[in-house]
């Protein structure tokens, strides 16, 4: 995949749409094809004005990084240094964990007045 899809400036207009949550079970809004090591998410949003707070509440299974305007914001059950697609999760992750909700304080002068894209990978600790 490279490291162009995280950019804000990354063209994303042939990637599939669902909406969120995303997930391999029925009962999930947009059910995503098991089989993969690493699955990528992207999400524009515009900001009316800087906040004076930002968070977000992340939900994975196994691993993810986020990125905000293509830059690392946040890493959770994943190996420090470099991650592409086969980049295994640190662990599994597994029953009740599976379903939650991590909320995570971010520096609000991560996103701009204007447009912003979110980006996201979630890595499996295996297939």
């Amino acid at each position: 995949m490279g490291s162009a899809w995280k950019s804000d400036a990354y063209t994303d207009v042939n990637w599939k749409v669902g909406r969120t949550d995303f997930g391999f079970e029925s009962g999930t809004r947009t059910i995503v094809t098991k089989g993969y090591l690493t699955y990528y998410f992207r999400k524009a949003f515009t900001v009316n004005s800087v906040p004076s707070r930002l968070e977000m509440n992340l939900r994975r299974d196994d691993g993810a990084v986020v990125y905000i305007n293509g830059r690392e914001v946040h890493r959770t059950n994943m190996p420090n240094g470099p991650v592409d697609y086969n980049t295994l999760a640190a662990s599994p992750v597994g029953g009740d964990d599976e379903k939650k909700f991590y909320n995570v304080s971010l520096p609000p002068n991560l996103v701009r007045q204007g447009s912003n894209v979110m980006a996201v990978e979630i890595h499996q600790h295996s297939l």
